[in-house]
């Protein structure tokens, strides 16, 4: 595995999250195969592993902390979000994740309108949690 799979893997796992929060928010109903509370679940799971697989590669110095966005909420609450790079994408996680060592402040993070998913990288879900367990598991990386 080298470092564009990990990032890669990363992404798609963060799409499907994404894309369960939609299904999640558009589904009214509990009364079918796949109820609200099982996709909250299965959300929770992937945001999960990939605030542990971003923790990794920041110890590991695969990923940078770049700074910090701030969101406002409308009830006038301000979350803050660590904007991480590694080499060809870019990841937010929650400032309360990740013990933070940087002040760099990014401003207001803006939000871009939901666009479907598209797979671009040839990955599905199941092999992008396959990638990342496996180098959450793993001591060595390549």
């Amino acid at each position: 595995m080298n470092a564009t799979d990990l990032e890669e893997a990363v992404y798609t796992i963060n799409k499907a999250a994404k894309r369960l929060k939609y299904i999640r928010h558009k589904t009214g109903y509990t009364k079918s195969k796949c109820s609200v509370e099982k996709l909250l679940k299965k959300q929770e799971y992937l945001y999960d592993l990939k605030n542990q697989i971003i923790n990794k590669a920041l110890l590991e110095g695969v990923a940078n902390e770049e700074g910090i966005h701030r969101v406002k909420k409308s009830n006038g609450d301000e979350i803050s979000y660590v904007y991480v790079r590694f080499t060809n994408r870019s990841f937010h996680i929650p400032v309360g994740s990740i013990e933070c060592k940087i002040t760099n402040d990014l401003g207001n993070l803006s939000y871009r309108t939901y666009v479907p998913f598209k797979g671009s990288n040839g990955f599905n879900t199941g092999k992008a949690k396959n990638i990342l367990n496996s180098y959450l598991f793993n001591s060595e990386y390549n």
